[in-house]
């Protein structure tokens, strides 16, 4: 187990990779699999207390390997993965979109793991 939320296929195919090398990889999966620890890390903070989480802190899997996590939590992962693997020369021009603000998850990731938020009361 991991704390993956989405796992590598599904990550390749969500950002449309389908070249692959000698091994039945592809050139990019080590890139990939950083994004997708990621993005992962990224909704796990935003959720503080998800209870897809088992008490070690990992995220459970079945018998294919595919993490067990509702729907639209891999697909705010993926949002976020995709994201990274299209800005990876990390080169912007003039501001930061709205949809994105600075230091904030993108609109459309929260939207989607806003009812799975357990709010932190200071």
């Amino acid at each position: 187990m991991s704390r993956a939320l989405v796992s590598l296929e599904t990550a390749r195919s969500h950002c449309r990779i389908d070249e692959e090398d000698s091994s039945g990889g592809s050139p990019h999966d080590p890139m990939l699999s950083a994004y997708i620890r990621a993005a992962s890390e990224a909704v796990l903070t935003y959720l503080t207390e998800p209870a897809f989480v088992d008490s070690s802190g990992e995220v459970p899997t079945d018998s294919s390997g595919e993490p067990i996590v509702p729907a639209d939590v891999q697909q705010a992962t993926l949002l976020l993965v995709g994201e990274f693997f299209n800005s990876r020369e990390a080169q912007q021009e003039g501001a930061i979109d709205a949809q994105f603000g600075y230091g904030y998850l993108p609109r459309p990731v929260i939207a989607l793991l806003f009812p799975y938020r357990v709010p932190v009361i200071a």
